[in-house]
């Protein structure tokens, strides 16, 4: 029941209207052209590579039931200003689904912080930079300032 009252409290909180929108059953984000989004499945070694290659990275460690998510999701790409510093910056996308408790996962977590979901961490293309971890409830302004960061701006 606390649960229950917790998500209508979120809900009403980020302006969200359960009754026009489903949170069950996440989709990819998505954008309109010329910039698509895309979430890359997170595999060992991958934000090393894409940072290698030059790219800034944003990394989402999650749950499928995760409400918190969900949120943080649909008011990010609902925002045109973190759309366009995405498409901007050529951020690359990767998400940890955590709700499996895959062990490599668990371990990346760690790196991180701790276990407290969800988490959000921007990369720099630079090796030599700290990540960046975000607080769990974000705003796109929190993101946009973490990009901006990462990016060197």
């Amino acid at each position: 029941m606390v649960a229950g009252l917790l998500a209508v409290v979120v809900a009403m909180w980020t302006n969200l209207d359960f009754l026009n929108e489903k949170l069950v059953g996440e989709k990819p984000p998505h954008c309109l052209p010329p910039y698509e989004v895309e979430w890359i499945p997170w595999e060992p070694g991958l934000v090393e590579k894409k940072r290698s290659e030059g790219e800034v990275v944003f990394l989402l460690f999650k749950v499928d039931w995760d409400l918190t998510s969900m949120v943080n999701e649909k008011r990010l790409f609902n925002s045109d200003a973190f759309v366009g510093k995405l498409e901007e910056y050529r951020v690359v996308l990767i998400k940890a689904d955590f709700t499996d408790q895959d062990p490599k996962i668990r371990d990346e977590l760690v790196k991180y912080g701790g276990m407290i979901l969800p988490k959000s961490v921007i990369f720099s293309s630079d090796m030599r930079g700290e990540p960046i971890i975000l607080p769990e409830l974000l705003t796109p302004e929190i993101v946009i300032e973490g990009l901006n960061r990462a990016a060197g701006k």
